[in-house]
């Protein structure tokens, strides 16, 4: 597999959305377009989205007058599609009719960085949101195969042209607040959350 996950770490996430909304999120359908119409990589969207519907799944047996299913069945039988992140992404965005993002360039990452540093101010979105340069260079990384030498590198430019960005809109505590925000979340990407094949989860 090119990726793992273990459902565990997904239970919080759930959990979160049933006490959010109960009559929303009960139904597996809802919880599924949160995660694929999120700032995730197209990597951790796969992987949340399988792993989900094995948290919905387990709970129906528990709840099956409460959960709601929907197209858990035909997410957990695509499996086989998993290792081609492509393929698996549009596969579920047609599943849910929800939108793929484009394949994004260095050079999509550099021209956003340019738009940053013009702005008048800069706010989270511009770094986290689902257009945020930080949600589109983590899209760039998963849509391309690369030596983790020069995923590194590529790392250590992204944070530095951020910064430097940063420092030419805000100063002070706004511009600490943008940085510290900027490192916290590219730390935490670094993460990588592993994928459980359904046999091993029901063993």
């Amino acid at each position: 597999m090119s990726c793992q996950v273990q459902t565990s770490k997904h239970i919080g996430f759930v959990k979160a959305l049933i006490q959010h909304d109960p009559k929303l999120y009960y139904n597996f359908d809802n919880a599924a377009k949160v995660i694929l119409e999120s700032d995730l990589t197209p990597e951790l969207k796969k992987v949340s989205l399988h792993n989900v519907a094995m948290i919905y799944k387990a709970l129906d047996l528990k709840k099956p007058d409460v959960i709601t299913l929907g197209k858990v069945e035909q997410v957990l039988s695509s499996e086989h599609l998993i290792d081609d992140t492509k393929n698996y992404m549009k596969v579920m965005s047609d599943m849910f009719s929800t939108k793929v993002p484009g394949i994004v360039t260095i050079e999509t990452v550099n021209k956003a960085i340019d738009a940053l540093a013009k702005k008048s101010t800069i706010v989270e979105g511009d770094l986290v949101g689902v257009d945020g340069v930080i949600s589109m260079f983590n899209n760039f990384l998963a849509s391309h195969a690369m030596p983790e030498s020069e995923i590194e590198n590529a790392r250590t430019q992204f944070k530095a042209s951020v910064t430097k960005a940063i420092n030419e809109v805000l100063d002070g505590s706004a511009a600490k607040h943008m940085i510290d925000l900027l490192n916290a979340r590219m730390d935490s990407k670094r993460a990588v959350t592993p994928y459980v094949p359904m046999s091993e989860i029901q063993s």
